[in-house]
């Protein structure tokens, strides 16, 4: 038996971890925004102090996730992942 070619297989445990907070995420689990949150606030804050600066990196993460949680009903993880 073939395998379906339009099925994706993750490749170890972390993408199937993250496969399973993208899939929460976009059902509105608020355990899965939070959980997003303690996985990329850092690589969010590293960009935003690289480009808006330290004086409002924190500011500007803290929008990204605020943005993230209130248009999660528009995420489709079959499109696209939480970790760009």
């Amino acid at each position: 038996m073939g395998r379906d070619p339009n099925e994706t297989e993750p490749d170890d445990e972390r993408s199937i971890a993250d496969t399973q907070l993208e899939r929460a995420f976009a059902k509105g689990a608020d355990a899965a925004l939070a959980a997003a949150y303690r996985r990329y606030a850092r690589m969010v804050l590293t960009f935003a102090r690289r480009t808006v600066g330290p004086e409002v990196a924190e500011e500007v993460t803290q929008d990204v996730f605020v943005a993230a949680g209130r248009s999660r009903d528009n995420f489709d993880p079959d499109r696209g992942s939480l970790g760009g």
